[in-house]
């Protein structure tokens, strides 16, 4: 009969802190072409960074923070939107 080894546990990630990135990400309900992109970003005083690669409908732009949030509450076209934050992880156990 042999010794089975021991399991390792199993290393847990932890956030160690969040820093804004100075992007707002807007996830929208289809996808819109380069222009209705540009337009949008016109509308709200934004500037067009990119589209996500993986999730089409959403796009990154850099925005005039102080009156956004208000605007794009009243925007039927959006569905969700939220600051972009940098996130630090720690391996512990």
């Amino acid at each position: 009969m042999t010794k089975k080894a021991k399991k390792k546990p199993l290393s847990r990630v932890k956030m160690t802190g969040v820093e804004e990135t100075g992007t707002f990400a807007v996830r929208f309900i289809r996808k819109l072409t380069k222009a209705e992109l540009l337009d949008f970003a016109k509308t709200y005083d934004l500037k067009l960074i990119c589209r996500d690669t993986y999730v089409p409908e959403e796009a990154t732009f850099v925005p005039n923070f102080k009156a956004l949030a208000q605007r794009l509450a009243y925007n039927m076209d959006v569905d969700l939107a939220w600051a972009e934050t940098k996130q630090r992880y720690k391996k512990g156990v």
